[in-house]
């Protein structure tokens, strides 16, 4: 047993910083994909025709909307 242990050792060292490594990047492309969507947002909101102002309430609306959408329920 003490002959297999090392290597098993080494094993499970290498599994967990493999997956830490995997998660991070995932993680990491997560983020960068979900801050493009934020800046696309944010810079339709600011290109809005109406006004700053309007853009707000808009933007607003649409979230107050999405929320009550997914606390009542969809029927």
């Amino acid at each position: 047993m003490l002959v297999a242990w090392p290597p098993f050792v080494y094993f499970w060292i290498l599994t967990q910083v493999a997956g830490a490594a995997l998660s991070t990047c995932a993680l990491t492309r997560l983020g960068m994909l979900l801050l493009k969507v934020v800046r696309a947002l944010a810079w339709r909101l600011a290109e809005y025709n109406q006004g700053a102002w309007a853009a707000l309430g808009l933007g607003t609306t649409v979230v107050l909307g999405f929320l009550r959408l997914i606390l009542t329920g969809a029927g």
